[in-house]
């Protein structure tokens, strides 16, 4: 995008956040960034990737070619019904992005009628990142803090040693 765009965008942007009436915060968590990362979008000084503006397109029945251009209405003839909620322990700040992608994913799946081993294996892969290789920068998942599967825990282990 060009300034001029940029500047467009971001003027979109916030006359959909206005529309929809909900929080700075709470529009950025459910486009997957942080409300930091929100202002430098609404400012101008950033540029969101192809991931986050699907996910509010998606999230909020958007019109993308309305958000990237201004062309067409801003919402599609989906976001004219009421789009179900996103419950609040999903949005807290104290989150990390591989807590909340595991609320998310329950959720959805709870949703969808998934049985819970099924809910279970999901929710395990999330924590050990072995969802799928992200495309860009924008990984929402964490690697565990101590995986230990690199490590030997047993004191005095001679694994590994010549005697």
């Amino acid at each position: 995008m060009k300034s001029d765009d940029t500047i467009e965008f971001a003027s979109r942007l916030r006359e959909l956040i206005q529309a929809l009436k909900i929080k700075d915060v709470e529009f950025a968590l459910s486009g997957g960034v942080t409300k930091q990362t929100l202002s430098g979008y609404l400012t101008g000084k950033r540029e969101p990737g192809r991931s986050t503006l699907a996910n509010w397109v998606n999230a909020f029945h958007v019109n993308g070619t309305w958000l990237l251009t201004g062309e067409g209405e801003m919402l599609g003839d989906q976001g004219k019904t009421e789009t179900p909620a996103i419950p609040l322990e999903e949005l807290s700040e104290k989150l990390t992005p591989a807590q909340r992608e595991m609320l998310t994913y329950k959720r959805t799946m709870q949703e969808l009628g998934a049985v819970p081993e099924r809910i279970i294996d999901g929710i395990e892969a999330i924590a050990m990142g072995k969802t799928r290789a992200p495309k860009s920068s924008y990984a929402t998942a964490e690697p565990p803090a101590d995986p230990g599967y690199n490590n030997v825990h047993e004191p005095g282990s001679d694994f590994g040693k010549d005697t």
